[in-house]
């Protein structure tokens, strides 16, 4: 099984996007890479994939850790605002933000 921390702090976000790119690519089922980043960017950038990750908050920094197996790059819509209200259509919340799900499931949302 194979883990990875790499400091990724002070790099300029082109860059830093390329590395941890390359560092996925092989990433297999049950491995996981940690990355050390002091930019907030990434992690929305990151936040538009379907990988499965881990976002903490250390100081001003943050530590990312995704986790091997089927990796999809994918645009999220940004063409419509989406107010988050009573009356919001969970099912293009979702889809806007896959990572509500795991939200509205912490919080009791059930099917």
């Amino acid at each position: 099984m194979r883990s990875a921390v790499l400091d990724l702090r002070g790099m300029d976000i082109q860059d830093l996007l390329e590395t941890v790119a390359e560092n996925l690519k092989e990433l297999a089922e049950g491995e996981s890479v940690e990355f050390i980043v002091d930019q907030e960017e990434i992690i929305k950038q990151l936040q538009r994939s379907a990988l499965k990750m881990e976002v903490k908050k250390i100081g001003s920094d943050y530590i990312i850790k995704v986790y091997g197996g089927k990796i999809e790059m994918k645009e999220k819509k940004e063409d419509e605002e989406i107010e988050i209200n009573d009356k919001t259509n969970v099912g293009k919340l979702v889809s806007r933000y896959p990572e509500a799900i795991e939200i509205l499931a912490k919080y009791g949302f059930t099917p």
